[in-house]
């Protein structure tokens, strides 16, 4: 039996491998390879065969006892066996188990739903991205980058169906962060590891609105804030915070090391921006510095020339690949557009390694309560069969069927809820070992742990039910014969 169970279960295991492997995130992708081999075979093989030995021992030492012998050893199998404590001790285990596991389950969605509610600042839905990166052969000067991003953004600006587009530096959730020290309002002194720091990043105007970023305080970027104007600059909510703590940042003057020779250009903050979650809801916001790809000069050899754009379309009309390469090849036959997404994908993406441990720590969850739920209605109706005389002469003396099937419920309950006891007990043992996985939410949220303890109270009624109802219904005459 321990055998064909394990074959039945490599076959489950087979079916089961590409749709864990679809929720894989792309950090893990290396699983990819797993497949069933001939260690999983073997490894299975061994624990089938070590789990049906182990299973037979008590049974088997029970009648190879000299004392059992001929009709002996029958009427021994038709009372109530010793291993009785033992079998209850394997269901307590396996509620145990379940409860710790889904405890765990329980965690992960709720650390993901708080995930899914975190506000990022900015709003994703309904946009698309792509990137391009410039040859520097061809866009060695400041001005020929600037040209070319141009020609993209009115190229595409003009197509139909597109409502907005914005290019960037640095996309949000996408890509990493390029920190620059600063110096504050005309300080001369020289920039050190002391000197404040921000995430320098260059955007499009309209990438603010685009995206629906809050402007807080002065006006976003225009396109008026060009190579004719005072450089400008937009910072956010947590820079303005920490570099003129409580004042106005509209007016103040910051330079960071832009150019490889040569003073700093000091640029004017013009706007403060709400903080957006640029590394995901994990992630605090930090420092950061905008300025206009219009005023950019050698700050494009920070980034090595490549840029991230985002594209809004209306009237319900959708942008493809093939659409976007055609409009880039317009400008630029050489330019490949790449990692061409809809930008709730990034999204997603961010959140992939927390869904995956969630949907994975779910399924085994859900098999060891299953597992529970057999063991329970296994161990019920197994004391049912063994206690059929005495049932019988408990309803042939006047016993109520109800109670009968009360006191099964309730043999079914007081194991349920010793596993779920130990199982609380182990989980918040354990919680520790996953806190640094969850967000907004404790390894011992009660919540939880109630919701789970109900889920497995249900499931121990249900698996206890049948049992019970059996020995309601059980005939005195029948339950007293001798053969019975």
């Amino acid at each position: 039996m321990a055998l064909v169970g394990g074959a039945l279960g490599l076959g489950l295991a087979k079916l089961g491998l590409e749709p864990i492997k679809a929720l894989v995130p792309s950090s893990l992708a290396d699983i990819g390879v797993l497949s069933i081999d001939w260690r999983v075979v073997a490894f299975t093989v061994l624990v089938s065969a070590l789990t049906g030995l182990v299973s037979g021992v008590i049974p088997g030492l029970r009648l190879s006892r000299p004392a059992l012998s001929g009709g002996r050893i029958a009427g021994a199998l038709r009372t109530r066996p010793g291993g009785a404590g033992a079998q209850s001790g394997l269901v307590v285990g396996e509620f145990a188990l379940a409860m710790i596991l889904l405890v765990g389950a329980g965690l992960f969605v709720r650390s993901l739903s708080n995930l899914y509610a975190v506000d990022l600042g900015f709003e994703p839905s309904g946009t698309t991205t792509f990137g391009l990166t410039y040859p520097a052969e061809e866009y060695r000067a400041p001005a020929e980058m600037i040209a070319g991003l141009e020609a993209i953004l009115e190229r595409f600006a003009a197509a139909d169906g597109v409502a907005a587009i914005a290019a960037t530096s640095h996309l949000p959730l996408a890509d990493g962060r390029l920190s620059s020290s600063l110096r504050l309002d005309g300080d001369k002194d020289k920039m050190s590891t002391n000197s404040p720091s921000a995430a320098i990043k260059v955007v499009s105007p309209g990438y603010f609105e685009l995206l629906g970023i809050t402007l807080i305080e002065g006006s976003f970027l225009s396109d008026d804030d060009d190579s004719s104007s005072e450089p400008a600059v937009v910072i956010n909510e947590s820079a303005a915070r920490t570099f003129w703590p409580g004042e106005s940042a509209v007016g103040r003057l910051l330079s960071f090391a832009e150019e490889a020779s040569g003073a700093p250009v000091e640029r004017r903050v013009v706007g403060v921006v709400g903080d957006i979650l640029w590394a995901g809801p994990q992630r605090e916001a930090m420092e950061e510095v905008y300025q206009s790809h219009l005023q950019t000069t050698e700050i494009w050899r920070w980034f090595g020339r490549a840029m991230s754009f985002v594209v809004r379309t209306s009237g319900g009309q959708t942008l493809n690949l093939p659409r976007a390469q055609a409009m880039v090849s317009e400008i630029d036959p050489d330019l490949p557009v790449v990692a061409f997404r809809p930008y709730d994908e990034v999204v997603a993406a961010n959140v992939a390694a927390p869904r995956f441990q969630g949907a994975l720590l779910g399924l085994f969850a859900a098999l060891a309560l299953i597992l529970a739920a057999v063991g329970t209605y296994s161990v019920m109706a197994f004391s049912v069969r063994q206690r059929t005389r005495e049932i019988g002469v408990r309803v042939a003396v006047g016993a109520d069927r109800t109670e009968v099937m009360a006191s099964v419920l309730l043999d079914g309950a007081k194991l349920a809820l010793t596993g779920v006891a130990v199982g609380a007990l182990g989980a918040l043992l354990l919680s520790h070992l996953i806190s640094s996985l969850l967000w907004d939410v404790g390894g011992g949220d009660p919540l939880t742990y109630a919701v789970v303890a109900t889920v497995l109270s249900g499931v121990t009624l249900l698996a206890s039910y049948v049992p019970a109802r059996r020995a309601s219904l059980v005939d005195p005459v029948v339950a007293l014969r001798d053969d019975g």
